[in-house]
């Protein structure tokens, strides 16, 4: 058979299921091969640049004589289908991912949006012992154009169907939506294209990495920052007040670098894998996500954690028994807390009536969560999420769009520049742009990309913050980072700072610092993943959990800059709740 042109038209169906979803069919990913010959050598011809008959087939303008054959993939290597009909996901799991899709509007999708017929599973090794996925990753479409009249009317912009991503947990041992982005392909779709096969397993640790596996359980790609080797230490600097100030050029306080030296570089994907599932650090840390994940996943279901409540004013000792060691509220301006040495509970005086999250860390490295009321519960019966809100950090062009340099003079020989120094970068390109000209450069026009001013900021930020080489990559640990403020009064400029750092999960001081930035119209440096990435966070969504008339919880999403080149809007958004550091800055 030596045909000029070939045509297909096929239905698949393939049985599916895991948590998450109801009895499912499967996808297939169909790819047309040709060949000069009956024996190949077989080459996919892309289905994009073919014209598609009356009839519904391809038309290959190949004048030669070829082979043709159909290729179809049913299953990553892990045995899973390649995507899920999301006709037939869970209800639970769908909701949560058309709720953002919905919810969630600001500087990115609007009305039109739609979730893709199908959704991707994506795996986390520590969760279902990476055996089953532990996400589903949904793809969100740009839907039909609004009916004008006006057939012969069309916008001169080239249209652009892929408006990102929404990743739903499958299990209450992470947050219901981890991540999203209102752009481009989905990360699946992402490590599938850099690995040249469908067939990979897409795996996420954390937010700042995602790896596709090859059958042999090798990275055949890789997406964010590379990891590095956490200390045996950070279970025990959970809850601990860990960061500093810097006043006018003048540091005032610094809780410094950690007790410790046994963190730094893996060996291989191979070593850090096996870290991540049963290193002490990341179990800790994972255990810590658990939690986190069980009490917003509650939220959803409006079980709120146990209620404590206390007067207004009053001084009442809660938990009397309880052997806690540390607590944070999501609220500190309702109460007030101490804990007495050598006594169990805590201390608790209420300042002004509502209600808040009491957070605690407890004397064998485990925490709970509470409902603290202070004062009398109002008359209200009212539950439910409330409509989100947006801050930002001025609008999409002020934000600049630099990325990591390889091999930078001074800095890393050998090595990308690091993440940390590029959000040094782009904090102080915002502040150029914002009209303190010469910490980027001379007095001319802020750069919008790398240029040779924005070289010499990363190369001497580099030399602050101190950054390593892991993978190819620079990772700066969380007590250098803030040092990159030196290169303000370098340049002639005042500057001022407050940071945070802690452990993922229990450093709501992390998230305060970015937010009270944000809220004064500044971006702010902020840590997400596990010790992985800083993205210079410019934004941030969040709504509230209301019950009984009262604010208990608010879920909150970074809108970040990710430091890798590209446009700031629409947005990648980043859930807070894994914070472990995070900046306030000032320049003048």
């Amino acid at each position: 058979m030596k045909p000029k042109q070939s045509w297909i038209a096929i239905a698949f169906a393939l049985s599916f299921s895991y948590s998450g979803l109801a009895d499912s069919g499967g996808t297939a990913v169909l790819q047309l091969q040709k060949a000069p010959g009956v024996n190949g050598p077989w080459q996919v011809l892309p289905a994009s640049p073919l014209s598609i008959t009356p009839e519904g087939g391809l038309a290959d303008p190949e004048t030669n004589s070829s082979f043709y054959r159909l290729s179809i993939t049913t299953s990553n290597v892990a045995g899973d289908t390649l995507g899920v009909p999301v006709s037939t996901v869970a209800t639970q799991t769908l909701q949560q991912a058309l709720a953002m899709l919905a919810g969630n509007t600001g500087n990115g999708w609007g009305g039109t949006a739609m979730l893709a017929p199908y959704a991707y599973p994506v795996y986390d090794p520590s969760i279902n012992g990476g055996t089953k996925p532990a996400y589903l990753e949904f793809k969100v479409l740009a839907g039909p154009p609004p009916v004008t009249g006006k057939p012969l009317s069309s916008a001169p912009l080239e249209p652009n169907a892929d408006l990102g991503y929404i990743l739903v947990s499958l299990t209450e041992q992470d947050v219901p939506v981890p991540e999203m982005a209102q752009f481009g392909p989905t990360r699946v779709e992402q490590l599938r294209k850099l690995a040249g096969a469908s067939s990979i397993k897409p795996v996420r640790y954390g937010h700042g990495l995602w790896i596709g596996e090859d059958s042999a359980g090798n990275a055949a790609a890789t997406l964010g920052s590379m990891p590095y080797r956490l200390s045996r230490v950070i279970p025990s600097l959970t809850g601990q007040p860990l960061g500093g100030e810097v006043i006018s050029n003048k540091v005032v306080s610094d809780t410094g670098p950690i007790n410790a030296t046994d963190y730094g570089p893996y060996d291989g994907y191979a070593q850090f894998k096996d870290d991540y599932i049963k290193g002490p650090a990341f179990s800790y840390i994972h255990a810590r996500r658990a939690e986190c994940g069980k009490f917003r996943w509650n939220l959803e279901a409006d079980v709120l954690p146990p209620m404590i409540s206390i007067p207004l004013k009053d001084t009442t000792r809660i938990l009397a028994t309880v052997p806690v060691t540390a607590f944070e509220l999501e609220d500190p301006t309702l109460a007030d807390g101490k804990i007495d040495v050598g006594a169990p509970g805590i201390s608790m005086t209420g300042t002004a009536a509502g209600g808040t999250i009491l957070h605690v860390l407890l004397s064998d490295g485990t925490t709970a969560y509470y409902a603290l009321q202070v004062g009398p519960p109002p008359g209200i019966i009212a539950k439910g999420w409330t409509a989100w809100t947006y801050y930002w950090a001025g609008g999409c062009s002020d934000q600049r769009q630099y990325s990591q340099e390889w091999s930078l003079g001074g800095c890393n020989p050998g090595c990308w520049s690091g993440c940390g120094p590029t959000a040094w970068a782009m904090l102080y390109g915002w502040w150029d742009y914002h009209g303190l000209c010469s910490l980027i450069g001379g007095c001319t026009p802020t750069p919008l990309f790398n240029d040779a001013d924005v070289r010499s900021c990363i190369s001497t930020v580099c030399g602050y913050v101190s950054p390593f080489c892991a993978f190819g990559q620079g990772a700066t640990t969380p007590w250098n980072e803030p040092n990159g403020w030196h290169w303000a009064p370098a340049r002639g400029h005042g500057i001022s700072e407050s940071w945070t750092w802690g452990v993922p999960y229990f450093c709501g001081g992390c998230g305060a610092q970015a937010k009270n930035a944000i809220n004064a119209g500044r971006p702010a440096i902020v840590g997400t993943g596990v010790y992985y990435h800083y993205p210079l966070a410019w934004g941030y969504a969040y709504r509230q959990y209301v019950f009984l008339g009262i604010t208990w919880s608010t879920s909150t999403y970074w809108a970040t800059n990710q430091g890798q080149g590209g446009a700031a809007c629409p947005v990648v958004w980043a859930n807070t709740d894994d914070c472990w550091f995070g900046n306030n800055t000032t320049c003048y």
